[in-house]
């Protein structure tokens, strides 16, 4: 679809409107953005999680108190007194007397049973396990909150980088835009003047409305980054951001490759690794606690009775001591042990696929950096160039010993020359953060 003039006209001005600065510096913007990543917040309620897990199985060594009450009707079933009462006629002609009750009449169970318990477990491998458990889950989650906050940050200081450099590109087409202007007013004098065809002047027209374009395309490109570091950071998506360099971040590498993939070794992943081979040892100790006996005492205060009342005539006080050791268990022991030392294996394994793939990773990180600088010199070199021919296409045009077409030529290549410089000097700053993220060191501000 072709835009009039003035629609262009339009949507440069409302680009050069659009806010580039921001109140904020670079890491206080990342630290707000991380803190507000839906991710990270994710991670961290996860980690808070885990922790009043682990709080809660600690519990479980305490003493517990808890109140009982129940109370039976029952209809039928023995009567004790039934039993009792002719052994009592029995005692009673013997001492010819009546010193035994014998209309005894009452049941089990009792009617009224309210009592206080407080028990303590005195040994229960479970609860060791459980809190082993516990203690490897949390560690685990709070290495996954490291490893979203790390990606957060390193994603959103690329977003920056990749920003600035489209806004650096849009200054060059802003000054490539005012060179057509006025090349446009030259062409136009030397065409009154009769040194230039008047096609010259159409061409010099199109040269400067594909200049228009490719500055809207320039803006537009650098308003959807901008964007998109505001959707990370959970903004409004039109507000500005810190405009940053290819300098503004500096990252302290080691001296080789080796040194790096021994750094990276400290990574949030392997302690994430690690953290699940101790979950799979205490599911192996959990195991292992099922062919343990446990001992639990407890106290209890209350009162019992066949009739609802709370006197010292039917209080009670009573203190036990419970243990419990299933000793056959048809093998169900065994089989658990052996499917956790697999799961066991099984977390190693797992370790082990977490540090080939850092090594892969902090390998091609650290090519890729070393390409990318190696590119920086070239294309540099090519924007010089490009664009020193393109200053002497230009006089040799003011003189009329060049056409427009080799001025037109000249300014093109001298552009693309200068964009590729651009992007080779950002691609170099983001693939240093990228390193620095696979060998797990923070970039900072000198």
């Amino acid at each position: 679809m072709t835009l009039s003039r003035s629609a262009i006209l339009g949507a440069l001005l409302l680009g050069s409107a659009l806010p580039l600065r921001a109140q904020q510096s670079p890491e206080a913007f990342v630290r707000d953005a991380v803190e507000r990543n839906l991710g990270v917040q994710g991670e961290a309620l996860a980690l808070a999680r885990s922790a009043v897990e682990l709080r809660r199985t600690g519990a479980l060594r305490l003493p517990t108190l808890s109140l009982e009450v129940q109370h039976v009707e029952l209809a039928g079933g023995a009567d004790i007194g039934e039993l009792v009462n002719p052994a009592f006629v029995a005692l009673n002609e013997l001492t010819a007397s009546t010193a035994f009750p014998t209309d005894l009449s009452f049941r089990f169970p009792l009617r009224q049973d309210a009592r206080v318990r407080l028990s303590l477990p005195l040994f229960d491998g479970q609860i060791g396990a459980a809190r082993g458990a516990a203690r490897a889950t949390r560690d685990a989650q709070a290495g996954r909150l490291d490893v979203a906050e790390r990606n957060a940050a390193t994603a959103l200081r690329i977003g920056l980088l990749q920003h600035a450099a489209a806004v650096e590109v849009v200054r060059l087409r802003e000054a490539v835009l005012g060179s057509l202007e006025e090349q446009l007013r030259a062409a136009e004098r030397r065409a009154v003047e009769g040194l230039d065809a008047p096609d010259v002047v159409l061409r010099a027209r199109a040269d400067r409305s594909e200049g228009e374009q490719l500055l809207l395309e320039a803006r537009q490109a650098a308003a959807a980054v901008r964007r998109a570091v505001n959707r990370q950071a959970r903004r409004a998506l039109e507000a500005a951001v810190p405009v940053v360099s290819d300098t503004t971040w500096r990252v302290v590498l080691p001296a080789d490759l080796d040194d790096a993939v021994r750094q990276a070794m400290t990574r949030e992943d392997l302690e994430v690794a690690e953290a699940g081979i101790a979950l799979a040892e205490a599911g192996v100790a959990a195991a292992r606690a099922q062919a343990l006996p446990t001992i639990r005492v407890a106290a209890d205060y209350g009162f019992q009775g066949d009739r609802w009342r709370f006197t010292g005539a039917n209080d009670l006080a009573q203190l036990t001591v419970q243990g419990s050791w299933q000793l056959f268990q048809s093998g169900r022991a065994r089989q658990a042990r052996e499917a956790a030392a697999l799961e066991v294996r099984r977390a190693e394994l797992a370790r082990e696929d977490a540090a080939d793939r850092i090594r892969l990773e902090v390998t091609d990180a650290w090519d890729a950096l070393g390409t990318a600088r190696t590119a920086l010199g070239p294309a540099g070199d090519r924007a010089r160039a490009a664009t020193r021919t393109h200053e002497l296409v230009r006089r040799r045009w003011d003189e009329g010993l060049a056409s427009h077409l080799e001025l037109v030529s000249a300014r093109a290549a001298a552009t693309a020359a200068e964009v590729a410089e651009i992007l080779a000097r950002y691609t170099v700053a983001e693939r240093a953060l990228l390193l620095a993220r696979a060998i797990a060191t923070d970039p900072f501000i000198p």
